[in-house]
């Protein structure tokens, strides 16, 4: 899976304007890290929540 691209995709529509859209982004990047978080948490379970906890910061903004 291509994170970065899901991150550029979603910061290019944030700044269109097109927040729905950037949204729905931030929601599949959101879906692409659960479906291998099991495989990151053995790694570092530190990291893992630092990626989440991101995720979830980005999702709030926009939908500030």
């Amino acid at each position: 899976m291509a994170y970065r691209s899901i991150v550029l995709d979603t910061a290019t529509r944030s700044g269109r304007g097109d927040l729905g859209a950037a949204i729905s982004r931030v929601k599949d990047l959101d879906i692409a890290s659960i479906e291998v978080e099991p495989s990151l948490m053995s790694r570092s379970a530190k990291e893992w929540h630092r990626i989440d906890n991101a995720i979830d910061r980005a999702f709030f903004s926009l939908r500030a």
